[in-house]
């Protein structure tokens, strides 16, 4: 099963995000922030398959989540999806390395769409 790991601050947000991302067949590791989520990650077997990340978060934002995982050879390629609810942040998100953006609201296959091209 491939594994998924998402950050997002927002409770009921993540709750929708886990839940389609399951119901899809994803194992999903779900946090609220980014420390949990480093944490989760440099203590995995194995790295995630993918990394999903809202931009906006309370500890570090998801610009600096991207840069840190982007710094460590060993998580280097894992494909990191940025989300925001402002599309202005695509550019600066795309400039910080990331593999794709995501306007929230998101439709549903829409948001599916975009996790397949890179699992």
């Amino acid at each position: 099963m491939k594994r998924i790991l998402l950050l997002e601050d927002n409770y009921a947000m993540r709750q929708v995000i886990e839940e389609t991302l399951e119901i899809i067949g994803y194992d999903v590791q779900a946090y609220g922030h980014v420390r949990d989520g480093l944490d989760a990650l440099q203590s995995a077997c194995q790295p995630p398959n993918l990394i999903i990340s809202d931009i906006r978060m309370p500890d570090i934002t998801g610009f600096e989540f991207l840069q840190n995982v982007r710094c460590h050879d060993y998580y280097a390629d894992i494909p990191f999806i940025l989300m925001s609810g402002s599309p202005h942040d695509e550019h600066e998100a795309a400039r910080c390395g990331a593999s794709a953006f995501i306007v929230k609201p998101f439709k549903h296959h829409e948001f599916e769409a975009v996790i397949e091209r890179f699992i």
